[in-house]
């Protein structure tokens, strides 16, 4: 009887024993695995972090380079319709606010603008639209606003505005740009 016990008693710490074997050797597996995860998923963070910060300092610099306009809303109009008037595009599109839709193709540039006066330089409407513009451009706001933008207003015959000229501050170069038109 005293066998049977000893033998019993022998099995249980056997079973035991493999059971916790088996145990650590599956925590320390997947232990390991989430650590491996864990790294790789810190690596991408890291990735990513850097990159943002290279994004975010090449937009700064372009923002800085960005000196063309002038250093009220007033101001950066007139030298746009003058380049209008010299025919002279790529000054023109200079007024241009940069795009900073970092998912844009057009990131960063003013191709958009570009493409769109080249298509009414080769229409010849270059001239009818300085001439609009300096002729019938009025305020629509009376200050620039917390976003520091400042909108002109060319305005239908019933009175409805027909065009807006939105223009925005460019903190880093300290002039004003043309956003939209």
């Amino acid at each position: 009887m005293k066998k049977k016990k000893l033998i019993f008693f022998f099995s249980l710490i056997l079973l035991f024993s493999i059971s916790i074997g088996i145990y650590f050797r599956y925590y320390f597996e997947i232990s390991s695995k989430n650590q491996i995860k864990k790294s790789a998923l810190y690596i991408d963070i890291e990735t990513e972090n850097r990159k943002r910060e290279e994004r975010e300092k090449d937009f700064i610099a372009a923002m800085k380079a960005d000196v063309y306009g002038g250093k009220t809303p007033e101001e950066t109009l007139k030298l746009f319709i003058e380049a209008l008037k010299a025919g002279d595009v790529e000054l023109a599109s200079k007024y241009f606010y940069l795009e900073t839709d970092s998912q844009d193709p057009n990131y960063l540039t003013r191709k958009k603008w570009e493409d769109y006066l080249y298509d009414l330089k080769s229409k010849n409407l270059l001239q009818i639209m300085a001439e609009d513009i300096e002729r019938d451009a009025k305020p629509l706001t009376s200050e620039v606003n917390e976003n520091k933008i400042f909108r002109f207003g060319l305005f239908n015959e019933d009175g409805t505005v027909g065009v807006s000229i939105d223009l925005k501050f460019n903190p880093y170069s300290r002039v004003w740009k043309i956003k939209s038109l």
